[in-house]
């Protein structure tokens, strides 16, 4: 049942959904209530080899909150405050808002109050495994109710329940199709309703079950929309991402309900080909969970709460040679700093050692890490070729300025009329000239191109003289500067 409580912000008072949501913590408060470390007794370290390894499995799900939990925390509450803010139940306006997406327009007009407003949205994005939606999911479950039930506000009855958030994925193949059918199975598993399956019709044309959406968000009040695993729209079909973002936009600017969304840094191909597109996604700004360095406080502090959860019979205290150990196999990953400590704990207790120690560790990475170990060897290494999603957005900002210097004078060169290239005019020509022919690659000598070299090139594409250049290393560059 609904608990309300002014929020004394004068442009959200008088509103049930936002008088019923919880009270605004501070970052002491959150990090409190969102502390979880593992169960651990000293007596347990004494115990049998099979309770102990047991014991390893409660670090998969301890909660180390920092800094960024806060942060995400203030994004999550004031998503709430924006999007409740013009759906007011009491207010006329939102019942005209309600009228209006029932009826696709035709029963009544679109609130002329709300035309103006642009609904809020933000983006989690960092490397794979560095717990991004960990992070969301136990904010949401651990400071907010998903459901609240109303009855009577001040004298108004009410009866109404609001789902104060959906959480559902982008979909590997990322349909749209898809996609709709993963908001609505999500909104049944919360509420034990029936969407999905009144939709599964693959006869329903997209546009009405789009349509659908934005009438579910609004009949069930619904305060963000958080949609995970954004990188998949890398995968659909052409203009098929153009096409999602352009949904989005529409679902929260009609009906005014904010968006939360979190990908990888392969996302970051997505909005950076478009201004309109990145404002859809961080209205409200971004938070990215990049690799840490050796030396960042977060990770350090990170480890150092870990390894006071030994179940060994003498833990060694945390030294400097230790946690280069820990860092060089892990990279500062977050999910892979927890894992490898709790093979350190089974490859120890398996040994009958009574320490961990730095041959510990790199035994445990050697034996349960080979899965990731040609990941973390490429980030090491500051390779990306073969794992994109590893690439930090510094690194994709400088190589998409590359790229599009380089489309752009080839470009240029092909609009050049053939008549000027003469071979005397190569050697001499202006920069942009000397760029685009200036990569190493088979029937090139001393900086000329013989005839029939050059007219085959400017048949090329932009696209394709920008990957005959990027495979003549022409990209290469000193990755340590950036």
């Amino acid at each position: 049942m609904a608990n309300y409580q002014d929020i004394d912000i004068s442009e959200y008072s008088e509103n049930p959904l936002i008088d019923a949501l919880p009270k605004f913590l501070n970052k002491k408060e959150v990090l409190s209530a969102i502390l979880k470390p593992p169960a651990y007794f000293t007596e347990e370290r004494e115990h049998d080899e099979l309770k102990r390894d047991i014991y390893t499995e409660r670090l998969d799900s301890c909660i180390i909150p920092n800094n960024k939990f806060y942060k995400a925390y203030k994004k999550i509450y004031k998503l709430l405050l924006k999007s409740y803010q013009y759906r007011n139940p009491l207010k006329v306006t939102t019942k005209q808002l309600l009228n209006n997406t029932a009826s696709n327009g035709i029963a009544a007009p679109y609130p002329e109050i709300l035309k103006t407003i642009i609904a809020a949205s933000s983006f989690i994005t960092g490397l794979s495994g560095m717990g991004k939606s960990y992070m969301i999911d136990n904010i949401l479950s651990l400071l907010f109710e998903q459901i609240i039930n109303h009855e009577n506000y001040k004298g108004n009855n009410l009866n109404i329940k609001q789902l104060v958030y959906v959480k559902f994925n982008i979909p590997s193949d990322a349909s749209r199709r898809t996609l709709c059918l993963n908001f609505f199975k999500s909104v049944d598993n919360i509420l034990g309703t029936k969407y999905e399956s009144k939709n599964k019709n693959r006869n329903i044309p997209i546009s009405d079950l789009e349509l659908n959406m934005k009438k579910v968000c609004l009949l069930h009040h619904i305060g963000i929309v958080i949609i995970d695993e954004l990188q998949n729209l890398s995968l659909a079909k052409s203009g098929g991402a153009q096409q999602i973002m352009a949904f989005f936009e529409s679902l929260s600017n009609e009906i005014k309900v904010s968006l939360l969304f979190i990908g990888t840094y392969d996302t970051y191909d997505i909005y950076s080909r478009s201004f309109k597109t990145a404002r859809r996604m961080a209205k409200e700004g971004t938070i990215d969970l990049e690799q840490p360095k050796e030396d960042d406080p977060v990770w350090n502090q990170l480890v150092d709460t870990l390894w006071k959860f030994q179940w060994v019979p003498s833990p060694l205290p945390m030294t400097a040679d230790i946690k280069k150990v820990l860092y060089k196999r892990t990279q500062g990953i977050t999910f892979c700093t927890v894992t490898l400590l709790k093979f350190a704990n089974v490859q120890a207790i398996e040994e009958d050692e009574d320490s961990i120690t730095e041959e510990t560790i790199n035994q445990a990475y050697k034996e349960e890490f080979k899965l990731f170990m040609p990941a973390l060897d490429a980030l090491r290494e500051k390779n990306y070729a073969a794992y994109d999603d590893l690439m930090p957005l510094a690194m994709r900002r400088m190589l998409n300025r590359k790229k599009q210097h380089v489309l752009s004078i080839s470009q240029d060169a092909k609009n050049e009329p053939e008549e000027n290239w003469d071979s005397d005019d190569i050697t001499t020509s202006s920069p942009s000239r000397t760029s685009y022919c200036s990569a190493n690659s088979e029937g090139e000598k001393n900086g000329t191109i013989d005839k029939i070299q050059r007219k085959k090139r400017l048949k090329e594409s932009a696209q394709e003289v920008y990957n005959r250049l990027e495979s003549s290393g022409f990209f290469i560059t000193n990755l340590d500067s950036i």
